[in-house]
């Protein structure tokens, strides 16, 4: 370093030294940056500090000045030390140390390559000026590493990615990162500029942040409103703490600054959109409430209405058999056909009447949901039917297991199941029910052999009241498809039709699996 090099010339010039060293304790050596010297060779390199000697290094331990005379004849040194004295042109010395916290850090070396009777005075000026050199060494060690400090953290403070500004004690910029330019849109260089003059908009509320802080507080928010100029509002999460000098006092504050608008803007058309969604629930939930009491009516009158259509066609099936009992033999081939067409149409009429009761109550109702073997169940369902014996229904050997509405899912075999027999003009007829898992539901079909349904009529057969069939055949109501439509339909499954005239039909649906944990082939 350059001053004690200085120091080292002009003590070693005045006092007429032949050689002046400045050393630095490191570890187990002791090192020489630079030494001056005047008819001597130079020192500078690194020695074990046990080469000082015992007596001497427990001298500089203690802070003691050491002075010797003549090194040939003091008795602290050794004859090994005298000699290598000797050998780097020490006849005499005076040694300095420095010592920080109790520990020996430093010192000072002033050499004579003979003898010298050292004065009081040339001692006492040569540890004053180690002290001041070293105290002025120290300042501009201390004061370098400040710089380096400053200069880190506005290097920091540069490139951190968050919007953070570095201020004085005067809240001049010191520093800033160009987030902090970025969010608030700032283009001019504002090293040395007053915050305030920066933002001339702040509040006084915002001043006195900045006062408390540079009294050493911290404060900060996690959400806060900045009004500007323009009349537009920023939303900021920020925090402001104060810097401190080496010595301890404050230097200035740092401010650190996070732009929320955007996310607090979405935070309040987000609210908006909950009330709003509260208010449309509160209007569907009365919705609800009034559709719910409108099915309690319709179930009431389907209830009512059947029961008081069904009991007079009863009456009417009854009363129109017993005048054909009572009649056996009587009436002539044309009224007996009249009789049995009066009794065809009466039993239609409550086939429909039954239908359309149970398309009403489709969704409707509540239903139990349960563990459904399917196989089981399709034996169940085609031991309840009657086909004739020259018929052959195939069922494929591994059916799934659901956790299922039971009652719907036979609904839906039972009337696909009942056409394929019901409207089946081969002697040889053949129906084949099959499943395949697809994903998180099952695949099913029905295929039977029979007339098959022509393409136009694809999407009619599944209307209400529509049939294929003449209206004399008392079974074609024109509900049952509709029914298997709707429940399928209602449990969130699809059904379509593939199917030629000549050529069979295949009906196959979709069928949601509960919990498809346990179901299984």
């Amino acid at each position: 370093m350059e001053i004690q090099a200085t120091a080292s010339r002009v003590l070693g010039e005045y006092i007429g030294a032949n050689r002046v060293a400045y050393f630095e304790v490191r570890g187990a050596d002791y090192v020489v940056e630079r030494d001056y010297v005047n008819g001597a060779s130079a020192l500078a390199g690194s020695y074990p500090i046990d080469s000082f000697g015992p007596k001497l290094l427990a001298a500089y331990r203690t802070g003691c000045t050491v002075s010797v005379f003549d090194v040939e004849a003091d008795p602290n040194l050794s004859p090994d030390q005298q000699a290598a004295y000797a050998a780097i042109q020490i006849g005499a010395y005076i040694g300095i140390p420095l010592v920080k916290e109790g520990e020996f850090v430093a010192g000072l070396a002033i050499h004579t390559s003979g003898s010298r009777a050292w004065t009081p005075d040339e001692v006492i000026l040569a540890e004053e000026v180690a002290d001041r050199t070293w105290a002025t060494v120290e300042r501009v060690r201390a004061e370098a590493r400040v710089r380096e400090s400053e200069e880190k953290l506005s290097l920091f403070v540069k490139h951190t990615p968050a919007a953070m500004a570095m201020f004085d004690c005067e809240m001049r910029y010191l520093g800033h990162s160009q987030r902090w330019m970025e969010d608030y849109k700032l283009t001019e260089n504002i090293i040395g500029r007053s915050h305030y003059e920066v933002f001339p908009e702040i509040p006084e509320s915002w001043k006195q942040i900045h006062q408390n802080c540079l009294a050493g507080a911290v404060e900060k928010s996690d959400e806060d409103s900045f009004y500007r100029i323009d009349g537009s509002v920023d939303w900021l999460k920020w925090e402001v703490r104060p810097w401190f000098k080496a010595a301890g006092e404050v230097g200035g504050i740092v401010i650190f600054a996070e732009n929320i608008t955007e996310r607090k803007q979405a935070q309040i058309q987000l609210q908006r959109q909950a009330s709003k969604l509260i208010e449309l629930n509160a209007a569907l939930e009365q919705t609800a409430s009034k559709l719910r009491e409108r099915n309690q009516e319709l179930d009431r009158f389907v209830y009512t209405v059947s029961h008081d259509l069904k009991a007079p066609l009863r009456a009417i099936y009854n009363l129109s058999s017993w005048i054909a009992d009572d009649l056996q033999g009587q009436l002539n081939e044309e009224n007996l056909h009249q009789m049995q067409l009066l009794q065809s149409r009466v039993l239609r009429m409550e086939a429909l009447i039954n239908g359309l009761l149970a398309y009403s109550r489709i969704g409707r109702t509540e239903i139990v949901t349960e563990r459904v073997k399917v196989g089981e169940l399709l034996s169940e369902i085609l031991d309840s039917l009657m086909f004739p014996s020259t018929f052959t229904i195939f069922v494929q050997s591994a059916m799934p297991t659901l956790f299922t509405k039971k009652l719907l899912l036979s609904q839906v075999f039972s009337n696909l199941i009942s056409n394929a027999i019901k409207y089946n003009d081969r002697l040889d007829g053949r129906i084949e029910i099959r499943a395949n898992q697809k994903g998180e539901y099952y695949e099913f079909s029905v295929a039977d052999n029979g007339p098959g349904i022509a393409p136009e009529n694809h999407e009619r057969v599944f209307e209400i009241f529509q049939t294929l069939q003449g209206q004399e055949v008392p079974e074609s109501t024109g509900i049952g498809l509709s029914i298997v439509k709707k429940i399928i339909e209602t449990e969130g499954g699809l059904i379509i039709l593939e199917s030629n005239l000549g050529e069979g039909a295949t009906f196959r649906f979709t069928w949601g699996n509960r919990y498809d944990d346990d179901s299984h082939f």
